[in-house]
């Protein structure tokens, strides 16, 4: 199993896996590391990706884009008219007040919701992961912009898991970035020491987004963010557009705007012109040929005339990076303590914003990590730190919440019952404990506080509804507790809600009495929680003595007075979808994707019998003329070419069994064709191969007959069985060749170059063993051992030597007496 990270871009979306103990982007279907962020329904089939993208011009009206500005959004937001009026696919408002569109599949008119597109695209973009990586991924880490609010979020899980995609964690894309700054550096101060900050700028093409943040080893803490959601490259490229329609109507006198197709195709070269600008300052050439109406155009522009009319552009991305610095300033960081300001994303190439920012933040910019793939790879880099799959370097991420969350209850109003629980800029793992006191089952609501600051100003997240709350034994109001807290996804969430159910007190015991609050919080973090759960010191003898002594001395335990009830809370979130509702999309996704599997089988059928068709008509009248008769070659180019004429018909609506079919049909006329010719290529070879063997088994024969030391060691009868061998398998083959020799190549040959090869190989089988027979060891004669005389008696010894004899002892030679 393996895990992704995925960067879903507005126009490309990137795929990255841990991969061979570092981070890899994955290609798509076109060798592309970009995917265009496109899906395109056509009558028989959905299409995505980069053959969407090429649909566009032609397939305006069913193929969409821009689904990631669109998700969780209301449809009468004025962003998101805005955003639908860039593209050419109908819309209209669905149910639940978000987007739908209107596309034609399979004949018929259907609608279908932002976030199925969404879920479409997530299934195509798994297949790509699958095929570079040759294993299943079921999950991943997504990488989503830091002002996404809570709807936002909910859609894009929902489109997850009617995808069947399983989300590790919605990642902030700011985060991620840092994330893939940080991990890798080895110089990175203790805790102990002052952290390093840098900000991280991602001005990518529909959105600015920056960061501030501290990093030290092992964790990274986001300081603040600031972002423009309105503003990126295509802002740009807009500007451009404006630009020369303007000049277009009055040169060409044409309307441009008019024409969705014509847009499109001036918003290509827009972009492009954008990218030369950043290259060349002075005036560049601007050509369309045909653009519409058969008309050519042509203009100049350049760098200076460009940055003049963005203006107000580059105005609001100096108002974002002022933003981050008073909001540093507020919590009294200065500038100058920051490292580095780290930049990626596509529109940061553009000339005048790297002088803004330079000029902002008083530091050159730095591009050490990569421009478009920086948030993929953070992302892949948090999804092998929370797969068990995976041994990577631990590294913690906090991040902040960009909105104030209000909780509002029943009976309050504007300045009454009312807590604000997050603060705008705050943590967004922390936990908050709140106490009401009721009786009865009640409803709170959590929302935005500053709805101005949320897209589409839609403050409302959700409605609780917490069941189950009984009144006490004595009929009063009883206290219940609720935790609320941000989840990983940064998605607001009751996490538990539970009534201390107040019991009866004995004859004689007190009730202790506190005073009720609306709501209490409490915030608990995951220090705090490991600092209450630590061992605590061990204590001297004379601390337990007095330890076991003021035991001693402390009345009883009291008895229990409240027990723990666990209640239900039912949530209500807008324009969430019920569980009925997701399994049956999860249930159409299923069958969409049965529906292309199968259009798509049955292109590669007709494509394979298009191909072959073409490739016999060539063959027959080439390679293959000599192993075909003249008639049957005359008959087979017949039903080629009716079988062509089949399929330039209409013949669009048949079925991937036709295909196969005819193919069969035709390959059952050529296939003898072509294993003449195969036979014809591999028989040469095989009667060499067959002579070689018999020459070495026949020089063998006439070495041990001619008596050559080296096979005298072998049996005549041995020597014998292989002559015999070589001269049936020559007389063998010497008759087949004969018979071949009169046959037309056209004809059934009349031996194949298998049955060559197993002659001999059993030639090989039989002969083999013979030659290479070993000679016999030989052993080395033995040598003799003397016998040993028994040693002579001193009476047998004569009389001593006499002294002289006996000085020089040494040196004299042994004698023998008898």
């Amino acid at each position: 199993m393996a895990v992704i990270g995925l960067d879903l871009g507005y126009q490309t979306s990137l795929i990255a896996a841990p991969r061979g103990g570092g981070i890899d982007t994955l290609l798509n279907d076109y060798t592309q590391r970009q995917t265009a962020s496109v899906v395109s329904f056509t009558e028989k089939q959905r299409i995505l990706g980069e053959s969407a993208r090429m649909k566009l011009s032609a397939n305006v009206k069913n193929t969409i884009g821009g689904f990631k500005r669109l998700i969780g959004r209301q449809y009468k937001d004025a962003d998101v008219q805005e955003e639908l009026s860039h593209w050419g696919y109908r819309h209209q408002e669905l149910p639940d007040g978000t987007v739908g569109v209107v596309v034609s599949h399979l004949r018929q008119e259907k609608v279908i919701s932002v976030v199925q597109v969404m879920a479409m695209f997530l299934v195509k973009l798994r297949e790509f992961a699958e095929l570079n990586l040759k294993t299943k991924v079921p999950s991943g880490v997504i990488g989503v912009p830091v002002w996404f609010n809570d709807a936002q979020r909910h859609a894009l899980l929902d489109a997850c898991q009617i995808a069947g995609f399983g989300c590790l964690k919605l990642f902030n894309e700011t985060s991620a970035v840092a994330l893939a700054y940080g991990i890798y550096k080895q110089d990175l101060p203790a805790e102990s020491e002052p952290p390093r900050r840098v900000i991280f700028v991602d001005f990518g093409h529909s959105q600015l987004q920056m960061s501030a943040c501290e990093l030290v080893k092992g964790k990274l803490t986001v300081l603040g963010t600031a972002y423009n959601a309105n503003l990126g490259g295509r802002s740009f490229d807009l500007v451009l557009v404006d630009h020369f329609c303007k000049l277009f109507q009055e040169k060409y006198k044409l309307n441009v705007k008019a024409n969705p197709r014509a847009v499109i195709r001036l918003e290509q070269e827009c972009e492009k012109l954008k990218k030369q600008m950043s290259s060349y300052s002075q005036s560049l050439p601007f050509n369309i040929e045909c653009l519409m109406e058969e008309k050519d155009v042509s203009a100049k522009l350049s760098r200076d005339e460009f940055e003049q009319m963005s203006a107000p552009l580059l105005v609001a991305v100096e108002q974002v990076a002022q933003s981050l610095v008073a909001l540093l300033a507020e919590n009294n960081i200065n500038l100058s303590e920051f490292y580095a300001v780290e930049v990626v994303g596509g529109a940061s190439r553009i000339p005048a914003v790297k002088n803004i920012l330079t000029k902002t933040f008083g530091k050159d910019l730095s591009t050490t990590l990569n421009l478009d793939e920086a948030v993929a790879r953070g992302c892949a880099l948090k999804g092998a730190i929370i797969s068990p799959t995976f041994r990577v370097r631990d590294f913690a991420v906090l991040e902040k919440t960009p909105y104030a969350v209000t909780l509002r209850w029943a009976g309050g109003d504007e300045s009454g019952d009312t807590l604000d629980v997050y603060s705008s800029n705050s943590a967004s793992h922390l936990t908050k404990q709140l106490s009401f006191q009721r009786n009865e089952a009640f409803e709170f609501s959590a929302s935005y506080k500053d709805a101005a600051a949320v897209p589409g100003q839609h403050a409302l997240i959700g409605n609780y509804k917490v069941e189950g709350v009984t009144p006490s034994y004595d009929g009063e109001k009883q206290k219940v507790k609720i935790k609320v807290k941000l989840d990983d996804n940064g998605c607001f969430v009751v996490d538990s809600a539970v009534l201390m159910d107040k019991l009866p007190l004995a004859e004689g015991e007190v009730a202790e009495v506190k005073a009720d609050a609306k709501a209490e919080p409490m915030e608990t973090d995951a220090a705090t929680e490991a600092a209450a759960s630590s061992e605590e010191p061990a204590a001297t003898p004379a601390a337990a003595d007095a330890k076991d002594k003021a035991k001693d001395e402390q009345p009883k335990k009291k008895a229990k007075t409240h027990k723990s009830v666990d209640l239900t809370v039912v949530s209500t979130r807008p324009s969430s979808l019920a569980s009925g509702t997701l399994q049956k999309l999860v249930e159409e996704e299923l069958e969409m994707q049965s529906q292309d599997r199968m259009e798509i089988e049955k292109s590669i059928a007709r494509n394979a019998l298009e191909e072959y068709i073409y490739d016999m008509r060539d063959k027959i009248g080439s390679i293959y003329e000599e192993f075909i008769k003249p008639e049957e070659k005359e008959t087979f180019s017949s039903k080629l070419d009716t079988t062509l004429d089949w399929l330039s018909g209409d013949t669009e609506e048949e079925t991937k069994t036709v295909y196969v079919e005819k193919l069969n049909e035709l390959k059952g006329t050529s296939k003898p064709v072509e294993a003449r010719h195969s036979e014809a290529a591999l028989r040469p070879e095989a009667e060499q191969s067959l002579r070689n063997s018999l020459a070495k088994a026949r020089r063998f024969v006439d070495l041990a007959s001619a008596g050559d030391e080296a096979y005298a060691h072998i049996d005549p009868k041995n020597v014998q069985k292989v002559a015999d061998e070589v001269q049936a398998r020559e007389k063998w083959l010497d008759e087949k060749v004969q018979e071949q020799l009169k046959k037309a190549k056209y004809d059934p040959p009349v031996v194949l170059a298998a049955a060559i090869v197993q002659q001999r190989d059993e030639l090989d089988r039989i002969a083999q063993p013979i030659i290479s027979t070993p000679k016999p060891k030989v052993e080395p004669p033995k040598e003799e051992k003397k016998e040993e005389k028994p040693a002579e008696t001193k009476e047998e010894a004569g009389p001593p030597p006499p002294p002289e004899a006996a000085a020089g002892e040494k040196d004299a030679a042994p004698m023998e007496h008898d």
